[in-house]
């Protein structure tokens, strides 16, 4: 007690000055709160800010309608509530957007223990008191991926998908599926508990309701066909057309058949596909035609490679956590290039894929070429790549769209201050991003801190009672090769 065992800091993605603590069994990370911290002080229960209700199969319904549906449940004291009960239908999954808060900490926290009861039986139970560091994206599965790359929420899947290999799950005999019993509204229960036993409960009913064509509360469609894959159903959307001709056309392998939307307003009319029984090659409605252009069924759980003309894709074995229907295309854009789209950006990856392009556009330098993930707003994440026989091989761990660009303008340094005390700087790089930086003070070379939050460098001195002096020479490298070299002198 009173010995120093480590220095807070602030550099690399952290939110704030701190120290690092956590208890370790090998690669296992245990839950620290365990251990017993009697200065750690809890007795709020956890707090939660919505649900979602998500249908599981092609023919289960939440408000007549098929897809996932979010609420804010009432609050009442430490506990939460949906008053009004939810029509539905078939195989539902529940989700929870929650956190546990400790009484002197502004951080949020998880939520370890979960109960589901339906009907005061069990569904589901989770028990998170440890997790395995080499299966960190595991996470991914535990949460619901899709909902947070489109709006930054986390939800915890309060059902085990079949691509959920985490192991901190017990007695969930359904893996947490609810089977709505068309005969009688079902009482459903949520309990969520901290490691103190703080414990706050959502409870709400699910009221029987059968499938029926027309549905009131479907919002307009546009005038484009859209579409979505969820888990392994399309659900395609349209303009209706009149009562008489309300079909789509289905083309597969030279066959056609019309079928009627699964259901439809005025406004509306949605059309529902399970893709483990059918793939179609296009789908026509009136004078619209959609593609979607599914190139291959890929498992889960052996090694798989995707050929085509654009490029070929190695998937390791446990690269995906569940079978992938795989879309891919390639594109001229104007100010891109050739742009080559893989998967959907929010599907999650296990492991990394290889991934060879086969660009016909013309290279002739390649030493500053290199591949490049979209990321919007005029971003993109370096991935590198390695040119043979005019083909560029990389690796990557998330889907998307990627373009080969050049990157021919070196790293950028702005001096904070320079002097006998203390070196400062300022380095950023416009698209490949920094790979390196030296710092030598008269020939000897300098260890140099760096916050890429910040974009700062500075220095570090091994004896601070020596002064800098003498010629300074920065040298900044980004990931393209091109080099920035700085050299003032401290007199």
């Amino acid at each position: 007690q009173g010995d120093t065992i480590a220095l807070s800091g602030n550099t690399g993605s952290s939110g704030g000055p701190h120290v690092h603590f956590d208890i370790r069994k090998g690669n296992t990370i245990l839950d620290p709160l365990l251990f017993g911290f009697p200065e750690i002080v809890d007795n709020v229960p956890p707090i939660v800010e919505k649900i979602a209700l998500r249908t599981m199969d092609k023919d289960s319904r939440i408000f007549d309608r098929f897809g996932r549906f979010e609420y804010y449940p009432y609050r009442v004291g430490k506990n939460y509530v949906i008053n009004n009960p939810i029509p539905a239908s078939g195989k539902i999954g529940i989700e929870v957007m929650a956190h546990d808060k400790l009484n002197a900490a502004h951080f949020r926290c998880g939520i370890n223990y979960i109960e589901v009861y339906v009907d005061d039986k069990l569904a589901f139970k989770q028990e998170l008191i440890e997790f395995n560091l080499e299966d960190t994206r595991s996470i991914y599965a535990f949460m619901n991926f899709k909902a947070l790359r489109a709006s930054g929420k986390r939800f915890y899947k309060l059902y085990i998908d079949d691509g959920n290999r985490n192991d901190f799950y017990a007695s969930s005999p359904t893996k947490g599926l609810i089977k709505v019993d068309q005969s009688k509204n079902s009482k459903v229960e949520i309990r969520l508990m901290d490691n103190n036993k703080n414990m706050s409960t959502i409870n709400f009913t699910l009221a029987p309701s059968t499938i029926i064509e027309e549905v009131r509360t479907l919002d307009p469609a546009k005038k484009e066909i859209e579409y979505d894959i969820d888990e392994n159903i399309l659900q395609v959307m349209a303009q209706p057309l009149s009562e008489a001709t309300n079909t789509a056309r289905v083309y597969k392998r030279g066959t056609v058949k019309e079928v009627a939307p699964d259901y439809f307003n005025t406004l509306r009319s949605e059309y529902l596909f399970d893709l483990r029984e059918e793939i179609p090659d296009s789908i026509a409605i009136d004078e619209n035609t959609f593609v979607p252009n599914i190139q291959a069924v890929i498992p889960s759980g052996i090694p798989y490679t995707f050929y085509s003309d654009a490029m070929d894709i190695s998937f390791p074995p446990e690269a995906l956590f569940d079978t992938l229907y795989f879309q891919s295309s390639k594109k001229i854009n104007l100010d891109s290039g050739e742009v080559f789209s893989i998967g959907n950006w929010r599907t999650p990856l296990n492991k990394h894929i290889a991934v060879t392009l086969k660009p016909t556009g013309s290279y002739p330098d390649k030493s500053r070429l290199a591949v490049y993930r979209h990321l919007g707003n005029n971003r993109y994440a370096h991935h590198g790549g390695t040119w043979t026989n005019g083909q560029l091989k990389f690796y990557t761990r998330d889907f998307g769209s990627f373009s080969i660009r050049e990157d021919n303008t070196p790293p950028s340094i702005r001096t904070v201050y320079a002097n006998s005390r203390m070196l400062r700087f300022k380095v950023w790089d416009d698209l490949s991003g920094i790979a390196s930086m030296e710092a030598y003070v008269n020939g000897e070379w300098v260890l140099m801190h760096y916050d890429a939050k910040t974009s700062t460098i500075w220095s570090e001195k091994f004896d601070k009672t020596i002064p800098f002096k003498g010629e300074v020479e920065l040298i900044i490298t980004d990931n393209a090769g091109n080099k920035q070299i700085l050299k003032q002198k401290i007199l």
